[in-house]
């Protein structure tokens, strides 16, 4: 064997067949193929890891929930691990309130309670609409029932919601 070279064997003992001799060109391109090798993979995990994430919403409220129009009229509040009655209408009341313009006597009124999303498979949500005001449905508790389809508060006693010490501006920052 020349110098530089290296010869790789069947079973390395004498007499065998050599397979291919590993010369630093080959040795160049055996690492540069495992590189791009390396490269797809890792492009590979990314695009998998991608496809559970949610499409891009259409709102973000305060409290860090995602919101989706809908077309007809609703939108759509998408939970996160831990989401309760409450941080749904917070969201909702500062949806409505901050992006369509709803006034602090209009009412947030729950379409569909919290159940499968209709919009990011996989994820639990409510559907929620703006209405003109009326009278209250849901007392202020500290409880917000999500199983009633029909419950609703005025826009700002659901921006009031927000007020909790999990869903505070100092805690989202």
């Amino acid at each position: 064997m020349g110098r530089g070279r290296a010869a790789a064997t069947a079973g390395g003992g004498p007499g065998m067949t050599v397979l291919f001799k590993l010369t630093p060109r080959r040795y160049g391109l055996y690492m540069s193929n495992l590189w791009i090798r390396c490269a797809v993979l890792g492009a590979t995990v990314l695009l998998v890891g991608c496809a559970a994430l949610p499409p891009p919403q259409d709102h973000v409220a305060r409290n860090g929930l995602l919101v989706y129009d809908r077309a007809d009229g609703t939108f759509e509040v998408l939970a996160q691990p831990g989401t309760a009655g409450r941080d749904y209408f917070c969201a909702a009341g500062d949806v409505a309130r901050v992006h369509l313009g709803a006034r602090a006597g209009d009412r947030v009124v729950m379409v569909r309670p919290d159940g499968p999303s209709g919009t990011v498979p996989g994820w639990r949500s409510a559907v929620f609409k703006v209405g003109p005001p009326g009278p209250r449905t849901l007392p202020l508790l500290s409880t917000v029932p999500m199983r009633q389809a029909g419950a609703s508060l005025t826009v700002a006693a659901a921006q009031a919601q927000c007020r909790s010490e999990r869903n505070s501006p100092q805690t989202l920052n």
